[in-house]
């Protein structure tokens, strides 16, 4: 029974494989457009289908699936300039985000082939190996740092970004005595990092009442200062407004129609990290920004636009979710690029058991690159 049962599995992950590389073909024009948009259309048509993701809430699906049905032409081009001058784990990690989406959509958490066991037949070799440094690294920072509780994907938040660049930054001696921007706070699960290298004052936005509770548990569990923390209820945008949070735990969002099983609604304030800034500067002696992280579930491109000249004056590193919405895995970086000198940027999936969840792109100015 045992030969049985993995000549079955060894089967299903060479069909799954196939399935994988037909689509990714497909979709990048190896073969005749006709028939790839008779196949795409067949995919991602008008029907509505019900999606669950593997009950993740944070991965807007229809947003994926609207902006690929109305731009399959384009993403081509569209990666090209998102991944030509990245670095080539870069550019292996953008692909294989594209082709796990263009897989993942049309069948939700009910893929046939992905019962029980998906993890088995989406990970390489190199997957694995990242995995196993990524649960090294996870248990080390659990030792020193408690959570008011564990988060379903089980690791420290957007501020593992840093992990990756640390041998090309002095990250201590850069950050020291700045300010660091926690655009999404949650529960502090990136706070308790970002006190390791001792700066003047974490700010963070965070606009669930919820999630500032935990934090503030999170404050007291791990001795941390009330003096080098400031929490803000508000969210970050491209300009000071008012808007709907759609209330669903670590992935509330402003973003309408994401096919989350929302838990209410709440009316929240909305600004823009330069107005925020430039009004309250004084409060903070002036200090420079020295990080800026943002995951705020699919409007980090609003709020990258409202913070483009503090970027341009304090040049600090940047850790920005960009998976979310296809509009962040796309725009963000060509925007950044266009309007900000002198940057480097690389893509990392933080967590590397997500099929292209916490996705991060990272960037960081020359200038501060270690020689």
């Amino acid at each position: 029974m045992r030969v049985i049962r993995d000549f079955y599995y060894l089967f299903k992950k060479i069909i799954y494989n196939l399935l994988m590389e037909l689509g990714y073909f497909l979709f990048f024009g190896m073969i005749d457009k006709k028939f790839i948009g008779l196949a795409i259309r067949s995919v991602f048509g008008k029907k509505k289908l019900k999606y669950k993701f593997f009950d993740n809430g944070g991965v807007y699906v229809n947003k994926w699936k609207d902006f690929i049905w109305q731009n399959f032409e384009l993403i081509p081009k569209l990666l090209k300039d998102l991944i030509d001058d990245l670095d080539e784990r870069s550019k292996e990690d953008a692909k294989k985000i594209i082709k796990n989406i263009l897989f993942f959509i049309p069948y939700g958490s009910k893929n046939f082939l992905l019962e029980e066991s998906a993890l088995d037949f989406i990970f390489d070799q190199k997957d694995r190996e990242e995995q196993k440094k990524f649960d090294q690294r996870i248990e080390k920072i659990k030792t020193k740092y408690v959570l008011p509780y564990v988060p379903t994907w089980n690791f420290f938040g957007t501020a593992e970004g840093l992990y990756f660049i640390e041998d090309k930054v002095d990250l201590k001696g850069f950050l020291l005595d700045k300010l660091i921007i926690d655009g999404g706070g949650y529960i502090g699960d990136s706070l308790v990092l970002f006190m390791e290298f001792n700066p003047y004052k974490v700010l963070v936005f965070e606009p669930l009442e919820e999630n500032i509770k935990s934090l503030q548990q999170t404050l007291v569990k791990n001795n941390i200062s009330l003096d080098k923390v400031l929490v803000f209820k508000i969210g970050l945008d491209k300009e000071n407004r008012r808007s709907k949070l759609f209330k669903a735990g670590s992935a509330s969002t402003i973003i309408a129609g994401s096919k989350i099983d929302y838990k209410g609604e709440e009316n929240i304030e909305l600004v823009s990290l330069d107005d925020f800034y430039h009004n309250n500067k004084e409060n903070f002696e002036s200090k420079k920004i020295g990080c800026i992280k943002l995951d705020i579930e699919g409007n980090e491109y609003n709020a990258i636009l409202g913070a483009l000249k503090v970027i341009k004056e304090h040049r600090p590193i940047l850790l920005i979710s960009i998976y979310h919405v296809p509009q962040d895995f796309f725009y963000i970086k060509p925007l950044l690029q266009k309007e900000v000198e002198n940057y480097r940027f690389m893509i990392r999936r933080i967590n590397p058991y997500g099929f292209f969840e916490e996705t991060l792109l990272i960037g960081y100015p020359e200038e501060i690159e270690k020689k």
